[in-house]
């Protein structure tokens, strides 16, 4: 970590946080014990939470760490896009390292990664493998090994495998990126923008803790507004030099698993994802979706997303019933560098 004299840091790790009193200090603590032989910085953005203990623990970590912590605390909500936003301009490092408030990192995290990227140039983001607990603690699963590298095509038809807590990536990548103030941007976006300059690496270890089911993942679903994030992706994957069998291959899997999460949770699936996410650009597929929608439930999701991947008469299919589609598909524009 830093030492008193606090020299440049060569990592920034970038934390944003709402009302995440009950787990941000064990958040905080992950990353103040992390072991390094470089500095680097902690920017902690709390978006003004009204939990009453939130910013108490961030107080007092930026106080306990005053040379490594640097707290952000705001008057009114920003919405988490913007805290990020402000949060990764105040960075000062080489690589960005990125944690939500309620997960956990595990020791090693920041060398290992940082090793990663000191020698693979061609990367410009390296992510790893993260344990599922729920809010109390208790283990849920792991998640599966990814390729060594993948490139921006297989991000999108994996539906976004790269964990907003995983991810360490070069500052040089997001140096030009930025919303509208009122624009809400989901990790996934973010990472294809990143994705788009170059290789994305994985180290196949587990090198962090994701807290699945705290926050307002599962409203965000019901209401819709989270599918409609996701729609908005993969939209505009396409302007980052995506193909269009990469992005139905995962948008077909992206609906699939928020259908079987309403089955599995005994709620009613938004009508966004019953009706389709994309109805001018997508609107032909409907069949092909729920064909591929019962075949992960009769032979699993993977053997599902296999065959969908693989079966070249199956994407043949798809692209014929795209065909009056691809057109307004191929003259969307994206402007957010601007």
């Amino acid at each position: 970590m830093l030492e008193e004299n606090k020299q440049t840091p060569k990592v920034s790790v970038t934390v944003v946080t709402y009302n995440h009193g009950q787990w941000l200090a064990e958040c905080l603590e992950s990353i103040v014990t992390q072991e390094t032989n470089f500095p680097f910085e902690v920017i902690v953005g709390d978006d003004a939470s009204t939990d009453g203990i939130t910013q108490d623990i961030l107080r007092d970590y930026a106080d306990r760490f005053p040379h490594l912590i640097v707290p952000v605390f705001r008057d009114k909500n920003i919405n988490g896009t913007q805290n990020f936003l402000d949060v990764l301009r105040r960075t000062q490092g080489e690589y960005i390292a990125h944690i939500d408030g309620d997960d956990l990192m595990q020791p090693g995290k920041l060398q290992k990664q940082a090793d990663y990227l000191d020698s693979k140039l061609e990367c410009v983001m390296v992510t790893h493998l993260m344990r599922w607990i729920n809010s109390t603690g208790s283990m849920l699963k792991d998640e599966s090994p990814l390729p060594e590298q993948f490139d921006v095509n297989h991000l999108v038809e994996s539906c976004n495998c790269v964990s907003s807590s995983a991810r360490m990536f070069r500052r040089t990548a997001v140096l030009t990126w930025n919303a509208a103030p009122n624009e809400r941007v989901m990790d996934f976006r973010q990472n294809l923008e990143i994705a788009s300059s170059g290789v994305i690496g994985c180290i196949n270890e587990y090198l962090g803790v994701y807290r699945y089911g705290v926050g307002i993942t599962g409203q965000s679903i019901e209401s819709g507004f989270l599918p409609d994030l996701v729609a908005q992706a993969f939209l505009k994957a396409k302007c980052f030099g995506v193909k269009i069998e990469s992005i139905l291959i995962g948008y077909y899997r992206y609906k699939t698993e928020i259908l079987m999460w309403c089955m599995r949770n005994g709620v009613n699936p938004p009508q966004n994802i019953v009706d389709i996410s994309l109805p001018i650009y997508f609107r032909k597929e409907n069949l092909v979706f729920f064909f591929y929608f019962y075949m992960a439930k009769i032979l699993g999701h993977k053997a599902a997303f296999q065959l969908l991947k693989n079966t070249r008469k199956f994407i043949k299919a798809l692209k014929s019933s795209l065909l009056i589609s691809l057109p307004s598909i191929n003259a969307i524009t994206y402007k957010s560098k601007s």
